[in-house]
């Protein structure tokens, strides 16, 4: 485990060093002075195998935590853990108090498993990537086998969540399909609809909101957006970032209860294709970025998904 603060990091020198240090505290980044917005998260570090705690209120409470794999997804699940999905190695749990991880799970029936997620009854649900089509695969509370469901239509799934309507979203390719575990549904037919992506490619996690509408993290579209019911786009986010920073990759993302809208912007494998942008940007409801956490290599790597968890009771699962 690793322990840093703010005072530890080094900005890289670029056009804008004024705006990437104001981002270090979490400042707002336009519109008339007033108090900064400074959240409490925890974020995957894909480049680095690791998760981040970060406190931009009280700085000496951040710490680090190595991984074993690359972590794609996070969800809180009670009694202060977080599910973390690992890329083709399962998932395990990690408690936020020692910053270790407590359980692991990766039987046979989740080989190329990408995304899961806890249900309310205590199992599972798991993701998978197979030679023909994407699986959801169910696991017990003890992580056994229990079921799964096969869409051969689908490919290169990314991040797998359920809606109040009783279907899942899988981002997959170039759309976010929706799709039915009922009994009684063949294979070919259990994709009920799929919001496409403008451009391509490969969207990386889907929600439902409260009204309805479906918002999608477009993965190398570089943007975010909003379908309503009949499937049309009614919105796409994308921020204006400075000079010499860019949109890479929208990968996760989280509504807050205000309203706001989180999105990790992913920015690289590694040293050969990393390019420097805001990590975690935050749009207002009019689609103003009002927040953004930027720390430049080596200190940070590449953020692909992130939990606000500002409000959020960790002694409970978050099914959202």
């Amino acid at each position: 485990m690793k322990t840093f603060s703010r005072h530890s990091f080094r900005i890289a020198a670029m056009a804008v060093p004024l705006l990437a240090a104001l981002s270090v505290c979490g400042a707002t980044t336009s519109g008339p002075q007033k108090e900064p917005i400074r959240h409490r998260f925890i974020a995957c570090d894909f480049w680095k195998k690791m998760i981040w705690y970060v406190d931009q209120a009280n700085p000496a409470a951040n710490w680090q935590a190595d991984l074993p794999a690359i972590p794609m997804e996070l969800q809180l699940v009670g009694k202060n853990r977080v599910l973390i999905s690992f890329m083709t190695n399962g998932y395990g749990l990690l408690d936020l108090t020692t910053h270790k991880l407590v359980e692991r799970h990766n039987p046979k029936e989740i080989a190329g498993s990408i995304s899961a997620w806890r249900l309310a009854n205590g199992h599972t649900m798991v993701g998978v990537n197979r030679g023909k089509g994407v699986a959801l695969v169910e696991l017990d509370t003890d992580g056994t086998f229990k079921r799964e469901w096969v869409i051969p239509s689908l490919h290169y799934l990314r991040m797998i969540r359920p809606t109040p309507q009783g279907t899942w979203l899988l981002a997959e390719n170039d759309s976010l399909a929706e799709v039915t575990v009922a009994d009684g549904v063949a294979d070919d037919k259990r994709v009920l609809r799929r919001f496409m992506l403008p451009r391509p490619r490969n969207a990386y996690m889907g929600v439902r909101l409260e009204n309805g509408n479906t918002l999608v993290g477009g993965g190398y579209a570089a943007g975010l957006f909003e379908y309503g019911a009949d499937g049309k786009l009614v919105r796409e986010l994308v921020a204006a970032q400075p000079t010499g920073l860019s949109n890479y990759f929208y990968g996760g993302i989280q509504v807050l209860k205000n309203g706001h809208i989180i999105v990790a912007n992913w920015t690289g494998h590694n040293e050969k294709d990393y390019r420097p942008g805001w990590k975690i940007l935050e749009f207002d409801p009019d689609g103003k970025v009002v927040w953004h956490w930027f720390e430049h290599t080596p200190e940070a790597g590449t953020i692909n998904n992130v939990i606000i968890l500002d409000d959020l009771d960790t002694g409970k699962l978050n099914g959202k």
